[in-house]
């Protein structure tokens, strides 16, 4: 079956691909806004930069967390799906990688534990 990605003809397992490649990409931001980028409000006082954004922010927090519940599950929607089509997951490992990113910033992830 082909799909049309950017105006160019693809084959529909190359076009979840790249759905997933984008679906990563923003799970990595939603890591490293978890992690560090959340501290860049210069709004915050000093005491606040040694804290979680869970303790500071509590709405921040539960509005990113929401966000990436939904594109952990759209991650797994295309990884069944490529599964189904017996198609190899590009570079595997991202996954095991931004599982433990997740552990070690002391939150859970429908990725894996």
């Amino acid at each position: 079956m082909l799909e049309h990605l950017r105006g160019v003809s693809q084959d529909a397992s190359h076009v979840l691909v790249s759905y997933m490649l984008d679906c990563r990409h923003e799970l990595d931001e939603s890591v490293g806004y978890l992690a560090e980028y959340w501290r860049d409000d210069p709004g915050l006082a000093d005491d606040d930069l040694d804290r979680s954004l869970e303790e500071v922010n509590p709405h921040a927090f539960h509005e990113e967390s929401a966000l990436r519940q939904k594109l952990e599950e759209e991650y797994l929607r295309y990884h069944r799906e490529l599964r189904a089509q017996h198609h190899a997951i590009p570079d595997p490992g991202w996954r095991s990688a931004y599982v433990e990113e997740i552990y070690e910033l002391g939150y859970r992830t429908l990725l894996g534990d």
